[in-house]
Formats: C-alpha cells, sequence, structure tokens
C-alpha cells in the first residue's frame, strides 16, 4: 500500500505565533530542570495574573544566572502569550517544543506537523516523522486529561503496517498517563486483552522524558 503525507497548511496556526515560538525555544534551549519547570508550570495556572508573576520568573532566573537578557523583548512576548486562550497555547506550546526537538535531534527523512495520510479518512496527526523508512505517528496531549479512546484508535489504525509506529506524548507523568488509560478501559468495557493490545502498540512518552530528550539532546523517538 502506498501512502501519502500531506501537511495541512493555515496561515492563521496559532503555532505561527510568534510568543509560541519564543517561549517555546526558551524550554528548548533550557539546560535546567528547573527553568523547564517553571514554563511548564505557567501554563498549568488557571489565573493570568499568576500566569504572568511565574513567567517573570523566567527573567528571574536568567538575571540569576548572569545571562544577557533582553528585558523589553521578554515582557512583549508576556503580554502577547497571556492574550490567547490558554486551552490553545498550551497545546500549540507542546506541538512547537517536539517538533523543534525531532527536527534538531531526530536523522529524519521527512517530518510533518498537522499531517493528513491517505486512505485515513482525512484525520490529522500532530506530527508525523519518517525515520529509517518507518512513519511516526505522533498524538500530543499537553495532559492526558483530555485522551479519549478515539485517540488511541486512530493510533492503531496502520498497527498492521510494518512501517508504521506509534506514540502518545504528555507534559504528564507516566503513572497519570497509565492512570487514565486504565479509566478509558473502564469507561469503555475494554478487554483485559484489547487494553494489552493498545498498551503494547503505543509508546507512551512522559515528561521526564520529553525533559530528558531537551536536557541531554536525545532524539525522542528512539
Amino acid at each position: 500500500m502506498i501512502f501519502n503525507f500531506k501537511q495541512i497548511t493555515n496561515q492563521n496556526s496559532i503555532h505561527d505565533d510568534e510568543s509560541i515560538k519564543y517561549f517555546s525555544n526558551l524550554a528548548f534551549n533550557s539546560k535546567e530542570n528547573i527553568l523547564l519547570d517553571i514554563i511548564v508550570d505557567t501554563l498549568q495556572l488557571d489565573n493570568e495574573e499568576n500566569r504572568r508573576q511565574y513567567l517573570f520568573e523566567i527573567k528571574e532566573y536568567y538575571h540569576n544566572k548572569g545571562v544577557v537578557f533582553d528585558d523589553i523583548e521578554f515582557e512583549r512576548q508576556v503580554d502577547n502569550f497571556l492574550s490567547k486562550n490558554i486551552g490553545n497555547v498550551k497545546g500549540a506550546f507542546l506541538e512547537v517544543l517536539i517538533y523543534k526537538l525531532i527536527q534538531s535531534y531526530c536523522n529524519h527523512d521527512g517530518l510533518y506537523k498537522e499531517c493528513i495520510i491517505s486512505n485515513n479518512n482525512n484525520h490529522p496527526y500532530d506530527i508525523v516523522t519518517i525515520i529509517n523508512d518507518i512513519a511516526h505517528l505522533i498524538d500530543i496531549k499537553f495532559s492526558c486529561h483530555h485522551l479519549k479512546k478515539i485517540h488511541l484508535d486512530y493510533l492503531l489504525e496502520y498497527v498492521n503496517e510494518n512501517n508504521f509506529k506509534s506514540y502518545l506524548l504528555s507534559l504528564d507523568s507516566f503513572s497519570k498517563i497509565n492512570d487514565k488509560l486504565h479509566y478509558i478501559q473502564y469507561e469503555n468495557n475494554i478487554s483485559d486483552n484489547d487494553f494489552h493490545f493498545i498498551t503494547t502498540n503505543i509508546t507512551f512518552i512522559s515528561n521526564n522524558d520529553i525533559y530528558d530528550a531537551i536536557m541531554n539532546q536525545n532524539c525522542l523517538m528512539n
């Protein structure tokens, strides 16, 4: 079977927002977990003013490190960042970060975001990358709270094809992802055999894996 990969083009995509790229780049270039924690924790706060206070800890972090830091540009990006819907920002931030990690640290032959594959009824995958003739299908959830069975079904669509692998990435801990999977099993009355099939054919990547890829400049798909 021949598969074609098509990236969805959207001129108004939030992924192209300069402030989301700015904070994703700060995360990508982090040298310590504490800076990543600040950025990720900021996105988990509901109150805008609390998010602003957390973001300004980033500036304090760089100042304490003695790093030259453009305060005016930072404050402009903070205002832009906070003007957007936090639900949209969280997903876009992580997708831009993961795309950059794969682009920089994986020896890939193709990389697509918001990608449609021929023969799949046109539902998109957040990222698809081709490595050693294997298509890696990646669904990204900032939190697995929003993970549903249909997302797992999409990732398993090509399970019988030899040249496909599937991944679910989240900034939640592995234990929290596992708890959510068991909840989905209970909610959908999935048998233990079918549940085992799901969990052995999808690779689940948690916050520790993402942090490790950033700190050690590793390919997440290894």
